[in-house]
C-alpha cells in the first residue's frame, strides 16, 4: 500500500482525503475472498476502528503503524516492520543531555504510536568526575515513581570519565517515559534516550 491513491482503493488510502502530516498511518492487509485477492490499505484509524474497505473486500488484518512526516517529499518516516516489531533504520532521539535529578517526563508521541505495546529505547549515560572516584545511576520509568530499568557508571580520577549504554524494551503507556538521575558530589553526568523501534499489537509474536 503506497497511500497515494485515495477513495478506499486497494493498495492505496481507505478514503479520499489525504493523510494528515505529522500523524500515525495505520497499514492493513485486506482480503477479497471471491477474487482471492490480498491487498493493502492505509488508514488514519487504528485497529480499534479498522479501515474503510474497498468494494468487494470483506476482511482485514492489522500490519502496523508508521509515522507520516511533515515533509511532502518524504511523507513516511523510514520504518521496517518484522512480525510484531517495528524498527527505525536510524535511532530517533528523544532526549539529549538530560540532567534532571527529579523525575522528568520525556514525550515519545512523535516516535511511538499510541497503540504500541512497548518501546525499544537505548539509554546512553556519561559522567565526569572532578576528583576521586564517583558513581552515578540513571533510572527509566513508564509509571511515575516506579523504576523499570537502570544504568550505573563509575568515573575514576585517573580517567575522569565513565560511560554506559543499555537497550531496554519498556511497556508503552501514554507515549511517554520518565527518567531521574542520581550521583555523588563532585560528579556530573547526563543521559541520552534514543528510540530504536516499537512493538505492535498485530499478533506477529
Amino acid at each position: 500500500a503506497t497511500g497515494n491513491a485515495g477513495g478506499a482503493t486497494p493498495n492505496g488510502r481507505d478514503r479520499k482525503g489525504t493523510l494528515d502530516a505529522s500523524t500515525w498511518v495505520h497499514f492493513y492487509w485486506i482480503y477479497h475472498s471471491a477474487g482471492a485477492l490480498l491487498r493493502g490499505v492505509a488508514s488514519p484509524d487504528p485497529p480499534t476502528t479498522g479501515p474503510n474497505l474497498p468494494t468487494g473486500f470483506e476482511s482485514w488484518s492489522y500490519a502496523g503503524a508508521v509515522r507520516r512526516s511533515a515533509t511532502l517529499a518524504s511523507p513516511l518516516v523510514g520504518t521496517h516492520i518484522v512480525a510484531s516489531m517495528a524498527y527505525y533504520p536510524a535511532r530517533q532521539n528523544a532526549l539529549t543531555g538530560g540532567t534532571s535529578t527529579s523525575e522528568a517526563t520525556v514525550d515519545l508521541s512523535s516516535l511511538v504510536p499510541p497503540n504500541a505495546t512497548a518501546t525499544v529505547i537505548q539509554m546512553d549515560q556519561e559522567a565526569t568526575v572532578s576528583g576521586g572516584n564517583g558513581s552515578a545511576t540513571a533510572n527509566l520509568r513508564y509509571i511515575t515513581g516506579l523504576n523499570f530499568a537502570q544504568t550505573r557508571i563509575t568515573a575514576v580520577a585517573s580517567s575522569a570519565f565513565g560511560a554506559d549504554t543499555q537497550t531496554v524494551l519498556i511497556p508503552n503507556l501514554s507515549q511517554r517515559v520518565f527518567y531521574i538521575l542520581s550521583s555523588v558530589a563532585g560528579l556530573t553526568h547526563n543521559l541520552d534516550l534514543d528510540v530504536l523501534g516499537y512493538e505492535l499489537p498485530n499478533g506477529g509474536k
